[in-house]
């Protein structure tokens, strides 16, 4: 009566990966603005949707729609061709930017595992 259920091991292992994820993505987003403008910096982050779409392939076995790939697919390129005209190109703060990419879609795939997995449990 009264106490707190005691949440598994394994349900506190996976906050803690989700919030280990999720502080090292702020720390290199924010190394990433160093040497980026913020519109760059914007542009380089649609690059997150193309590589979740990867990491749910991997990780989940889960294939997006055609209509879905080809739609992240065109935002992608878009985000490239911002970025082959940005004539202040700093290479460290595009691979802290590209890195941010990974990690956020890594974070977002973690967290459908999770819940798919728990779905007693919200994240």
């Amino acid at each position: 009566q009264g106490s707190i259920a005691k949440k598994p091991v394994s349900a506190i292992l996976q906050l803690w990966s989700l919030a280990l994820v999720s502080l090292l993505n702020t720390f290199v987003a924010l190394s990433s603005l160093e040497g980026l403008n913020v519109p760059m910096y914007n542009a380089l982050k649609r690059l997150t949707s193309l590589v979740t779409l990867m990491a749910e392939r991997v990780i989940l076995n889960k294939k997006a729609s055609l209509g879905v790939q080809l739609a992240v697919l065109l935002i992608a390129t878009g985000a490239v061709i911002a970025a082959v005209h940005d004539y202040e190109f700093a290479p460290l703060s595009y691979l802290w930017a590209l890195a941010s990419c990974c990690l956020n879609a890594i974070y977002l795939t973690l967290v459908k595992k999770f819940s798919t997995a728990n779905p007693g449990h919200s994240s």
